[in-house]
């Protein structure tokens, strides 16, 4: 399995076990600034999109937290060697 693999494959079981607070902490330190790592967080966020369309209104607030953690690092790959 790539390091990719293992870390959706973690994150989705914290997304069924954990409270928004730890998944959005571990999603943070799990994310790596390489653009593999960019690569992989944006392909996470699609696939936790489509995973939780039928409970949005009840995950909204972790998913908020998971694009703004990726807008933050995209933006941070851009501007800063």
């Amino acid at each position: 399995m790539c390091p990719g693999s293992v870390r959706l494959c973690a994150a989705l079981l914290l997304l069924m076990h954990a409270d928004h607070h730890t998944l959005c902490t571990v999603l943070a330190l799990t994310m790596t600034t390489t653009i593999v790592g960019l690569v992989h967080s944006i392909l996470l966020v699609f696939i936790l999109l489509l995973f939780l369309t039928k409970v949005w209104l009840q995950w909204q607030p972790i998913v908020k937290e998971v694009l703004i953690i990726d807008v933050l690092l995209f933006t941070r790959l851009w501007w800063w060697p």
